[in-house]
């Protein structure tokens, strides 16, 4: 149990920071609502403190429907997965696309897989 609890509490603060930093860029290029106070970062290591509570204020919530209906919990964490993969889908199918008819449009890498590049991708 202690193996597992450990591993889920990394992968929450893995999320919670990815979440935050997220949050954090989308609102730095005044993307969101209160970009201003998003944007902000605090101490000597640059940390996205109020973009870390807003991502830590949204968990809590979500959490809370828990307690509610677990089926409503999964239905929306199911609609976020899915969202989430869509947009990555999104994202390759347009760089894909930009790079077989118009190569010219598309920025050079700082690196590159050179022609394993799309079957990885």
């Amino acid at each position: 149990t202690t193996a597992v609890v450990f591993v889920l509490m990394s992968g929450n603060l893995a999320y919670t920071a990815v979440s935050a930093r997220q949050i954090w860029s989308f609102a730095r290029d005044e993307g969101l609502p209160c970009s201003a106070w998003l944007c902000k970062t605090g101490g000597s290591h640059a940390v996205p403190v109020n973009a870390t509570l807003v991502t830590l204020g949204c968990t809590v919530l979500l959490s809370l429907i828990n307690l509610v209906s677990k089926t409503a919990l999964n239905a929306i964490l199911s609609l976020q997965l899915s969202a989430m993969l869509a947009t990555y889908a999104v994202c390759l199918a347009c760089v894909s696309t930009a790079k077989c008819f118009r190569p010219s449009t598309v920025p050079q890498a700082r690196w590159s897989l050179g022609r394993y590049g799309g079957a990885c991708g």
